[in-house]
């Protein structure tokens, strides 16, 4: 079993990750799916609830999406604690609900405009401000078994991709895991942490080559990665910036 921080850079994947409990440091698992919800992908995770017992939400103005204990209910079937304050424990963030939104309000196939861009980027932000001095995980799940968009540009994937380009490969989490499922199992893979930087392009290519657009032979060739003294500490991807960069 493979501590989170520490799983492979993409293509070596494995199958059992754990999330350091009796720590100081604590963790925001932060979940986000191209094709699936929490609640369904939650038992393939194999994310044992010794390592991480509770799960928390994140309200947000626009769209709107209220956060409460009540909302959070749904967990309790998983066998989860839904809580409002961190304080010293690991807990899930489960963005579902978030992206349901932004598919209600501006179309399921909307990723690749610019203002959806912005109000994701804002929402991670939001995400990461959760408690404080702790590390922040994104864990991008993706179920191989069901219908994913064969078309980048309109994943959400396609937001990571325009973070890794602003930040010249940088995410502003501790590190980006891939969680790829297919049939029962979930493989772990890493594309981002403080020694795994890749280019955008290599990102790129790693989600295409998933969805089925590009071959793996076309993967493996390592481009210029991105060196580690190039991401400064505390980086993160702003609606500014974004603009800026849409100009």
């Amino acid at each position: 079993m493979i501590k989170i921080d520490d799983v492979r850079k993409f293509p070596i994947m494995v199958k059992n990750i754990m999330v350091p409990h009796n720590e100081e440091q604590k963790y925001n698992i932060i979940f986000m799916s191209e094709n699936s919800t929490f609640m369904e992908a939650y038992r393939y995770l194999k994310i044992r609830p010794f390592f991480v017992k509770r799960i928390t939400a994140v309200p947000n103005r626009v769209p709107r999406l209220i956060a409460t204990l009540g909302t959070l209910a749904e967990y309790k079937t998983l066998g989860l604690i839904p809580i409002m304050d961190v304080k010293q424990h690991n807990a899930f963030i489960d963005t579902t609900p978030f992206f349901n939104l932004i598919s209600a309000t501006y179309g399921p196939l909307s990723y690749k405009q610019p203002v959806v861009a912005t109000r994701v980027i804002n929402y991670f932000n939001d995400c990461r401000s959760v408690g404080e001095n702790r590390k922040n995980i994104l864990i991008y799940h993706i179920n191989l078994n069901s219908k994913v968009p064969k078309d980048i540009y309109l994943m959400k994937a396609f937001v990571l991709i325009r973070i890794a380009r602003l930040g010249e490969g940088a995410f502003p989490f501790d590190n980006v895991i891939l969680a790829i499922q297919d049939g029962e199992t979930v493989k772990y893979t890493c594309i981002y942490s403080k020694s795994i930087q890749f280019a955008a392009g290599k990102i790129m290519f790693i989600f295409k080559y998933l969805i089925g657009q590009e071959d793996i032979l076309e993967v493996q060739p390592e481009p210029k990665e991105i060196a580690p003294s190039k991401i400064p500490d505390g980086y993160q991807i702003t609606s500014d910036v974004l603009k800026a960069n849409e100009e």
